[in-house]
């Protein structure tokens, strides 16, 4: 069930977002560089939509409000799974541990009933790793934020 005080979230986000998601690539979203250099640009670009080759990721979300995640790399033996609560506020999701603690929270977008959009902010990770050119020069990132896509199963 969602909770969204003061926000445009609505039941239909609870209806759409039930079911099992699968991660289907990510894209930068928005993004601003020093200078507006369009080679640290296209970098990052580059790194964001082709880093993690290999990886799956797959979302169960609950009506219940519960969701399990599950993370595998193909070239690992390893699967990583995570399950917890998930709520609507402030035109977020929030996803927590089952415990409540360790929260993270996404912008989200729908298109249509089959596809999910997850954003995450990087601008803070980024901060402190400038963009190094082709030439050696540095670029620093002012703001980053990644728009990863699922679509339904």
């Amino acid at each position: 069930m969602a909770v969204c005080v003061f926000t445009s979230c609505s039941e239909d986000d609870d209806d759409k977002i039930v079911g099992v998601w699968k991660h289907e690539g990510r894209e930068i979203a928005d993004v601003k560089v020093e200078g507006d250099n369009q080679e640290a640009i296209a970098i990052l670009k580059n790194i964001i939509e082709h880093g993690y080759i290999g990886q799956t990721v797959t979302y169960d979300f609950k009506k219940d409000g519960t969701f399990f995640l599950q993370e595998k790399y193909d070239d690992d033996d390893y699967v990583d799974t995570w399950d917890g609560k998930y709520w609507f506020t402030d035109d977020k999701i929030s996803l927590s541990d089952i415990n409540g603690s360790d929260v993270e929270s996404y912008s989200y977008s729908f298109d249509g009933k089959k596809t999910l959009y997850l954003y995450e902010d990087y601008t803070s990770e980024y901060a402190n790793f400038p963009v190094v050119l082709e030439n050696g020069d540095e670029v620093g990132v002012e703001k980053l934020v990644v728009r990863y896509k699922y679509v339904k199963q």
